[in-house]
């Protein structure tokens, strides 16, 4: 065996080792940064709805849903190059634009409530209280900053549910899907690759 044997191959541009790398190397570019942010942000969020009580410092409420909104904001610009992070962002900022302006909870109207089937809670809430198990705060239209922005959609299922949701809920639904679906896309082209694609970091 020549000791040239052991020495690094060139190969030609159209060979199926350099097909493979140049699969790879954009793959690598799309891949979440800063996913762990992402994570702690969700969870801030789940504990601000469910976690925190009714008698919960209402200040506390707040800044978990505030500062999960900047860290999930710091997560997106870190991803921008991703498709589809950039639509997700514009509908996380138009919800924060609406729950900073109001206090720091997403206003709800009352009559939005009554329209999606839940007036029976409207008997235990008052103006400017906590909506239990949501981000809301119960507020009238002409008491509330930047009102397209916030709660006025509803949906009503054909199964009797309904949800209250923005237009920046929409946003996010959208952009989710989209980042979703190229990242399942750059991973398969990744695999199919030959390399198997990194986690989050």
């Amino acid at each position: 065996m020549h000791i040239g044997s052991f020495a690094p191959r060139s190969y030609p541009k159209g060979s199926e080792d350099h097909k493979a790398q140049a699969a790879v190397q954009p793959a690598a570019a799309w891949n979440l940064r800063h996913g762990w942010v992402m994570i702690l942000a969700f969870l801030l969020q789940v504990y601000a709805v469910y976690g925190l009580g009714a008698q919960a410092p209402e200040l506390a409420r707040k800044v978990l849903v505030v500062g999960s909104y900047l860290m999930l904001g710091f997560a997106v610009w870190s991803n921008r190059p991703v498709r589809g992070i950039l639509l997700l962002g514009l509908g996380l900022g138009l919800n924060f634009l609406a729950i900073a302006s109001n206090g720091g909870l997403m206003p709800v109207a009352p009559d939005t409530m009554v329209l999606a089937g839940k007036a029976g809670q409207l008997d235990s809430l008052g103006i400017g209280q906590w909506v239990p198990s949501s981000k809301d705060v119960l507020l009238p239209l002409d008491r509330t900053a930047l009102w397209p922005l916030t709660d006025v959609l509803v949906y009503r299922s054909a199964f009797g549910g309904s949800r209250i949701y923005s237009i920046g809920d929409v946003l996010v639904v959208l952009g989710l899907f989209l980042t979703c679906a190229d990242l399942i896309r750059t991973k398969t082209g990744s695999a199919k690759g030959g390399q198997a694609p990194r986690t989050c970091h």
